[in-house]
């Protein structure tokens, strides 16, 4: 943006609409913006971004009755393949691994991205 930083955007977002959630995209996280998202002000994705993480976010935003957490991603221990949707066909049920986060460049489950646009994942 080149007038103003989106962490400038972000906060004059929030000083005019405090309820309103934001979301903040990028490749590197500044110190000012790990602040601003540690103090609840915002969500932060890193770029390059998965469709499916974003829809997620926006959802758990817009619909507070699903939390404003991460999503749980899991993989089984033998596999590159990341799952977030517990009602894919092959949601890892056993000697699996979870985080909350994963790095953009992982391979993520089809079925799941197709079970996320479709509003189907749980």
């Amino acid at each position: 943006m080149p007038a103003e930083s989106g962490l400038v955007l972000a906060t004059h977002i929030h000083v005019k609409w405090p309820d309103k959630p934001v979301i903040l995209m990028s490749g590197y996280l500044s110190e000012d913006a790990g602040k601003y998202i540690s103090q609840g002000l915002a969500v932060f994705i890193h770029k390059p971004v998965h469709p499916s993480i974003l829809i997620a976010q926006v959802k758990r935003l817009l619909n507070p009755s699903l939390g404003h957490s991460s999503i749980l991603w899991r993989k089984s221990y033998d596999s590159t393949v990341w799952h977030h949707c517990s009602n894919c066909s092959t949601w890892p049920t056993s000697d699996y691994e979870e985080r909350n986060t994963i790095a953009p460049d992982n391979e993520v489950c089809n079925e799941c991205e197709a079970r996320e646009l479709a509003n189907d994942c749980r």
